[in-house]
């Protein structure tokens, strides 16, 4: 029997793909995930099965990064990289527990990456969770200029379709 878990990521609600939105309600699709993102400022919070953490940490993750790009395109540099960072670190986070590998921490995600890279051998993996780490910093202290955090995301969009291979 699925778990039905009810969630908001951010200030964006999800919806089952397929779903209509209340008429009220501006949806953008997040294609990777089979899910609708619906834009900020609604209320509305559907059901959505969910299997495992993985898979919830593997969908925030996913719209984190949908939420990055969004912000990018505001000109909100500060939020574009927190969520740039949250797309990369849930990632990782599922991968550690699809892995049954310790994640409670950022120095747990930082094994993990590493833990990946030499499976792998992949080492743009360890380069691209550094860049993410940068858009943390970038949240708390803004000196990251607009063509950076967007070569930033970019990195982390590659880095989470490479974690996303290994998810499965």
């Amino acid at each position: 029997m699925d778990r039905r878990v009810h969630y908001v990521v951010g200030d964006a609600v999800h919806l089952p793909a397929g779903a209509a939105p209340d008429r009220n309600e501006i949806g953008t699709t997040l294609v990777a995930s089979g899910l609708e993102t619906v834009g900020r400022g609604t209320a509305r919070v559907n059901d959505i099965p969910m299997n495992t953490k993985t898979r919830y940490c593997n969908v925030t993750g996913r719209a984190f990064l949908v939420k990055a790009r969004s912000y990018l395109a505001e000109d909100d540099l500060l939020q574009a990289s927190e969520n740039g960072w949250g797309a990369a670190a849930q990632m990782v986070k599922s991968i550690a527990e699809a892995r049954g590998w310790p994640h409670n921490g950022h120095h747990e995600l930082w094994r993990v990456a590493n833990r990946l890279v030499d499976e792998t051998g992949d080492r743009d993996i360890r380069t691209a969770f550094g860049l993410a780490g940068a858009l943390h910093t970038n949240f708390y202290e803004g000196w990251l200029p607009r063509e950076n955090v967007e070569d930033y995301l970019d990195q982390v969009a590659n880095l989470l379709s490479k974690l996303e291979a290994l998810d499965t």
